[in-house]
């Protein structure tokens, strides 16, 4: 298929075909009880890349209880849906976002995303990268992860 075949899209509003530049994907987390400096992948089913480039990016929603106090969170991209440290890549620019001892009350949420990095997949691989969040915390916290992959090339 020739460059300019695989940037046209048909105009109509319709998605990008899988397989051509501006393929979007997308994997949207529940929001999940978070245990104290635990990575958890709130039930994210993640995003399978297939062979090409591609830009993704973690966004992560956490939601303290009245009362308990939040020190540190850390948002990562990972290649495992485990809820551990397998497959974390922490020299990707995972998000992290410190406070001193915030005080959830409860109705606030604080949001912290990744940097949109690239991701190369050799041809005939697939990668799936899964969203996970550790939260520093003395109470109960709630949190969502979700993830989204644009193709570039």
């Amino acid at each position: 298929m020739t460059q300019k075949a695989q940037l046209q899209s048909a105009g109509d509003g319709t998605a990008v075909p899988t397989g051509y530049v501006g393929e979007y994907k997308e994997a949207l987390g529940n929001y999940t009880a978070v245990g104290n400096n635990v990575f958890t992948a709130t039930g994210n089913s993640g995003v399978a890349l297939t062979s090409g480039v591609w830009d993704i990016q973690g966004f992560y929603t956490i939601n303290a209880a009245s009362g308990t106090s939040v020190t540190k969170y850390l948002g990562v991209l990972s290649t495992s849906s485990l809820n551990d440290e397998i497959g974390v890549d922490y020299t990707r620019a995972a998000a992290t976002n410190q406070f001193s001892s915030k005080i959830g009350n409860g109705s606030d949420s604080d949001r912290v995303s990744t940097p949109i990095y690239r991701v190369v997949v050799p041809s005939g691989s697939t990668i799936t990268y899964w969203p996970k969040i550790r939260v520093e915390h003395n109470g109960t916290v709630n949190a969502t992860a979700s993830i989204f992959a644009r193709r570039i090339a």
